[in-house]
């Protein structure tokens, strides 16, 4: 089988970040989404009160004791790979999915499953930013989330994720928005914008939130112990977050078949200083909704 080159892949644009985050900033303060943007200094001493009993390894751990709970449907909780641009649909997924399921052990009333990356790249791109090159900011990914909703990746007849149904979705994807638009859950989300700091950082992702953030820093696993380290460079996005080690190391999970692992305080701080002040959204919450938007007049011929 031949091995797939992710660094075809490099899939954050960050020199759209900017103006996208203007962009999502005003459609939040119209209030014609379901988002709200905070900023650190708003949320930081709340959060240090939200600290949570940490799970040994990763969400897939925290998705267990769910489940034995009877919180959650799902008994395997894989992170996948992506098979085009679309790293920044992937990490925005993993935030949005991996802080239902903390926000679920902080004892929250919380759904849980996993959102098809299609309808955040495919359909995000289409609908909120129109365009039909390669990648995609974070903070269009954020547009198109708190105003369309996300889709569960598990409804029965929905195609399943693959690099070819990105791609034709760019190309038009009116059908596919009108067939399932109907399905997608309408959530309030609360992001905060996040300052590139590690101890912010940490302070989040300790009190069970995830951060979605691009980054030009390249990581790969230590064979030995399973932690990222520096391997190189690039443009892409990852989910930092819940849970978090002793020694100061934060989970981090890629979409590069590869899934999570723990990073530590020197290559979080590598990390974050490759970031961008628009590019890391961290989920501070997250909570269904039982009205829908007007999708009326949306769509593109």
């Amino acid at each position: 089988m031949m091995s797939t080159n992710y660094d075809n892949y490099n899939g954050w644009r960050s020199e759209d970040e900017p103006q996208d985050f203007e962009n999502f900033a005003q459609l939040c303060d119209s209030g014609m989404c379901c988002g709200k943007i905070r900023e650190w200094d708003d949320v930081k001493f709340e959060l240090l009160s939200h600290a949570i009993t940490p799970v040994k390894t990763n969400v897939r751990e925290a998705v267990k004791v769910l489940h034995a709970a009877g919180k959650s449907n799902y008994t395997n909780y894989e992170f996948g790979a992506q098979e085009t641009n679309d790293c920044c649909a992937w990490g925005t997924s993993n935030a949005i999915d991996m802080t239902m399921a903390a926000q679920a052990l902080r004892g929250k009333e919380t759904t849980i499953f996993r959102t098809h990356k299609a309808w955040v790249y495919g359909i995000g791109k289409y609908l909120v930013g129109q365009r039909r090159d390669n990648g995609m900011s974070i903070s269009l990914a954020m547009q198109h989330v708190t105003k369309y909703g996300v889709l569960p990746q598990d409804i029965d007849g929905l195609p399943k994720y693959s690099g070819e149904l990105q791609k034709s979705l760019l190309r038009n994807g009116k059908a596919f928005f009108e067939k399932w638009k109907d399905q997608a859950v309408i959530f309030d989300i609360e992001v905060v914008r996040m300052p590139l700091d590690y101890h912010a950082w940490f302070i989040a992702s300790a009190a069970g939130r995830n951060i979605v953030y691009g980054t030009t820093v390249k990581l790969a696993k230590n064979k030995t112990t399973g932690d990222w380290v520096v391997s190189g460079t690039t443009n892409h996005c990852r989910t930092a977050g819940y849970p978090v080690r002793a020694d100061g190391g934060i989970t981090d999970t890629n979409s590069w078949n590869d899934g999570s692992g723990f990073m530590s305080k020197q290559t979080a701080e590598k990390v974050i200083a490759g970031s961008s002040n628009y590019g890391a959204y961290m989920i501070y919450s997250i909570a269904r909704r039982n009205s829908k938007p007007d999708f009326s007049g949306l769509g593109r011929n």
